[in-house]
């Protein structure tokens, strides 16, 4: 009996030491278990973040091309506000742009310098679109849930090609009429509602030694005003795939054109458009033909005679018409750009409602988005943004083809002599519009 006890006790002292055990090496594992998973946890935890810091969080570096001037600096500054990329503007030299922009997009992508965004003339839009230079942001804007439709309708059509959109305008420009009240008071001059009355008032100006500032010399400025002539009689240098410099419509633009230079400003045939908004500056003409975009030195206290006097008005091109030649430019996407997105939040943003009017009340640019031409703020201080407007949705681009420059310069070439001649009997306007039509008519307009 007491055998069977002994073999009793020692079996509870074994099941005892065996069971006392395995939850000691169980609470261990759990213990080296949890901790391990712990401190894999939090790794775990921190990786997201970093991945963030590093990718999705990391701020976009964005390298943008503009043509350089006040402009330029001004953005320069403004660009500092935004904080959801690192943004650092080229401004280039004008003469220089085009071609370090098409640099640019024939890099293969990564490049170092290439152009994350770039600011296009409007005279190229169509060649870059063409030659696959740029992106479609459709999509883009589709994804940022940014609404097109607030701009221009016909200057979106012009940067849309096969449904697909390439870009957002900005930056209006055409010519309008400045002059200063205070002057046409004294005088007891009525500002013009019309093309005739716009003779009538240069006559008299030029009567009394003063006259209207044109931008008449061959540099850009004589073509521009010509141009507006013919667009404000609903006309067109090409139509129907041909070239019309000897229709009637093209002839009556550039006796309008020899008009007015009967009562230019004197050295108004030397002057670009700089030449114009400093004799208005200055006061040695009351009515100038301006550029828009150089308006805000017409409002210039430290440079300008007529900074609290200045007043504009249409430039009527035909009878009641006017009509702009249509220069903006376009804040587009390269197609080989790094990162589309980021491209596009910043060029929305820039040309947000906000920060569009916040540039037109500091720097007098008018945008493409038309509700600001109703803004109240916005034409207390830029009083001919609704002009700007206005002729623009009367006007129309130069021709987009390749065969336009030349034209455009031999055509300038034409029209200062007729200014040249205004005085002294007049040119042979037909004459000198067909000769170019001769030179020009047969090349390829469509």
């Amino acid at each position: 009996m007491k055998k069977w006890i002994a073999l009793i006790l020692a079996l509870c002292l074994l099941v005892c030491a065996l069971a006392g055990c395995a939850p000691e090496q169980q609470a261990d594992t759990q213990e080296d278990t949890g901790t391990t998973t712990e401190e894999t946890q939090e790794p775990a935890d921190e990786t997201p973040a970093e991945t963030e810091e590093s990718t999705g969080g990391e701020t976009p570096e964005l390298l943008v091309a503009r043509w350089a001037g006040a402009t330029a600096d001004y953005q320069k500054e403004q660009v500092r506000s935004y904080t959801e990329a690192n943004v650092t503007i080229d401004d280039v030299d004008y003469s220089s742009l085009k071609e370090r922009e098409i640099l640019s997009f024939q890099s293969a992508p990564g490049t170092e310098g290439n152009y994350d965004v770039v600011w296009v003339n409007s005279a190229w839009i169509t060649e870059y679109i063409e030659a696959g230079y740029l992106m479609s942001i459709n999509d883009l804007a589709e994804t940022a849930g940014v609404d097109l439709s607030i701009y221009d309708e016909g200057l979106m059509s012009s940067v849309t090609h096969d449904g697909e959109i390439y870009g957002i305008p900005t930056f209006l420009q055409c010519i309008i009429c400045a002059y200063d009240t205070a002057a046409f008071d004294e005088m007891g001059l009525s500002v013009p509602t019309n093309y005739s009355e716009l003779v009538e008032v240069s006559a008299a100006l030029k009567e009394a030694g003063d006259g209207l500032a044109m931008p008449a010399s061959q540099a850009n400025g004589a073509y521009t005003v010509w141009s507006q002539l013919l667009f404000s009689q609903g006309a067109s240098l090409v139509e129907d795939g041909a070239l019309t410099l000897t229709s009637d419509a093209s002839v009556a633009a550039t006796e309008r054109y020899q008009e007015l230079a009967q009562y230019a400003a004197d050295g108004s045939l030397g002057w670009a458009h700089e030449g114009v908004f400093q004799a208005l500056q200055s006061g040695a003409s009351s009515l100038g033909l301006m550029m828009s975009g150089n308006c805000s030195n017409l409002h210039d206290e430290s440079a300008s005679l007529i900074a609290d006097t200045v007043g504009y008005f249409p430039f009527y091109g035909y009878e009641d018409t006017a009509a702009a030649n249509q220069t903006y430019w376009v804040w587009a996407i390269p197609a080989n750009c790094d990162n589309p997105q980021a491209a596009f939040d910043f060029i929305s943003w820039l040309c947000s409602y906000e920060v569009e009017k916040q540039s037109s009340l500091d720097m007098y640019t008018i945008s493409a988005i038309t509700a600001l031409a109703e803004d109240e703020e916005l034409l207390e201080t830029v009083p001919f943004a609704a002009i700007v407007m206005d002729e623009f949705a009367d006007g129309q681009p130069d021709p987009q083809n390749a065969n336009f420059d030349a034209l455009k310069t031999d055509l300038s070439v034409a029209l200062s002599e007729v200014a040249l001649n205004a005085a002294s009997g007049g040119s042979d306007i037909a004459g000198l519009l067909g000769g170019l039509q001769e030179q020009y008519g047969g090349l390829d307009w469509s």
